[in-house]
């Protein structure tokens, strides 16, 4: 099965290796180290399996990153409200008692 997966990669167009390792390195369970190694096994030179992994790991971690700036400037349009009752409690409660503890009520 191996041996069919290779010969049907290598006659695949570097570009398209490089694609489809490219969409295993965005996936952010399978990451840049799956990748490699799936387009190594696959019989990708190993160099061009490591860059597109590693590329599509740096657009998925861009885009997060980007998506989480936009997150908290639209959430900090927001600070400039008074706090609601409840977030009052809220925040009291993880003040005292922490994180983990505060957020046990929270549990369905």
């Amino acid at each position: 099965m191996v041996e069919q997966l290779n010969l049907w990669v290598a006659a695949l167009h570097p570009v398209w290796q490089f694609l489809a390792v490219f969409v295993i390195g965005v996936v952010p369970f399978l990451e840049s180290y799956t990748g490699t190694l799936v387009g190594t096994v696959t019989g990708m030179p190993v160099l061009l399996a490591a860059g597109g992994a590693i590329a599509g790991n740096v657009l998925a971690l861009v885009v997060a990153v980007r998506l989480g700036d936009r997150a908290r400037r639209g959430l900090g349009r927001r600070a400039s409200r008074p706090p609601s009752e409840r977030r009052q409690k809220v925040i009291a409660r993880v003040d005292r008692y922490g994180v983990p503890v505060a957020s046990l009520p929270a549990r369905p």
